[in-house]
């Protein structure tokens, strides 16, 4: 990370100085005095004032940029991955690739115009519900969906920095659970709300989902 201050910060602390300056004068200027008549003793009292000025403005430009790079220092940045390996877990998680922690606030899901709120009662709803046929003839659901867990995410939940989360899994699914997975989650859109340590707010797309391909 660079901790140089940008010239945009460089030009801020010039333009001061020289608003300090054409005060200075202006004040001169209203008192009505010449700038010829000033003794060496009111130039020294008034170098004085100046330097103090502009150790006021190095200070503050100073605070400014620290303030900066410790935001940036500890600032979240999540990312959504997916799992679909045979034989092991299946599911998505969000892991927290930022330089500090994240305070999640709200995860949502969205699909064909509805929105699903994560740490809801109704969070799994958005899972499509699987019918097959009977022998007789009959549709019937294979309760596939009703085998995928969830964590509960959001008000505040925190993710250090390196952490994973898991929102929705299945252990040791089968094919079954495999097939569903890889078609249940297309055209899905999930969303993050969440801030950093200093209170910065971030609200970020974590994906739409068009494909999944499996993990390596």
């Amino acid at each position: 990370m660079n901790n140089l201050p940008k010239w945009t910060d460089v030009a801020d602390t010039i333009i001061f100085f020289v608003i300090m300056l054409i005060i200075l004068l202006q004040i001169l200027n209203q008192e009505g005095v010449s700038l010829l008549s000033l003794g060496a003793d009111v130039w020294t009292a008034i170098a004085a004032v100046f330097i103090a000025l502009c150790a006021l403005g190095v200070s503050i430009q100073q605070t400014r940029l620290s303030d900066r790079h410790n935001r940036l220092s500890v600032q979240p940045k999540l990312r959504l991955e997916y799992s679909r390996i045979a034989g092991k877990r299946i599911g998505l998680s969000i892991t927290n690739n930022g330089l500090g922690p994240a305070i999640i606030n709200r995860l949502l899901i969205k699909i064909n115009g509805k929105t699903y709120v994560c740490n809801t009662p109704s969070f799994t709803d958005f899972l499509p519900i699987q019918q097959t046929i009977n022998s007789d003839g009959k549709p019937f659901s294979t309760n596939v969906e009703k085998g995928f867990n969830y964590s509960c995410m959001g008000d505040g939940t925190s993710l250090a920095a390196g952490d994973t989360i898991w929102i929705l899994y299945h252990d040791n699914p089968e094919p079954l659970q495999i097939a569903y997975w890889s078609n249940a989650m297309m055209g899905v859109s999930i969303d993050a709300e969440y801030e950093s340590m200093y209170g910065q707010v971030f609200t970020h797309n974590l994906c739409n989902v068009t494909n999944l391909n499996e993990s390596k």
